[in-house]
């Protein structure tokens, strides 16, 4: 298993793919999107546990992973990803859009 690494934290994973709305219209859009990102070769650690969104984005701060993928309700709704790559947190969230090569795209953050 490949370990990540950034400013001295180590990772099993590359991303996390917090899915939020998980029992309305994400439930059948978040598996085709944790699908095409591990058959890119991402390691992609899915939240879709019932839980508040703050409490899932900080259990994916506090993992440590490179990126943090979110898919919720307004990501949906303007067919786009929310992707906050950890080394630049302070620019705030790179969105993604989900008609494009959206894989590309995050395997060109990491």
């Amino acid at each position: 298993m490949k370990r990540y690494h950034l400013a001295g934290v180590y990772c099993a994973f590359s991303c996390t793919l917090s899915a939020f709305g998980y029992r309305r219209r994400s439930y059948y859009i978040k598996p085709a999107n944790y699908q095409a990102l591990i058959k890119a070769g991402i390691e992609v650690l899915l939240d879709d546990r019932d839980e508040r969104a703050g409490v899932k984005l900080n259990d994916a701060d506090l993992l440590g992973c490179p990126l943090r993928v979110t898919l919720g309700k307004r990501g949906l709704k303007n067919r786009e990803l929310e992707v906050l790559p950890r080394k630049r947190q302070s620019e705030g969230p790179i969105m993604i859009s989900l008609d494009g090569d959206y894989v590309e795209a995050i395997k060109g953050l990491l």
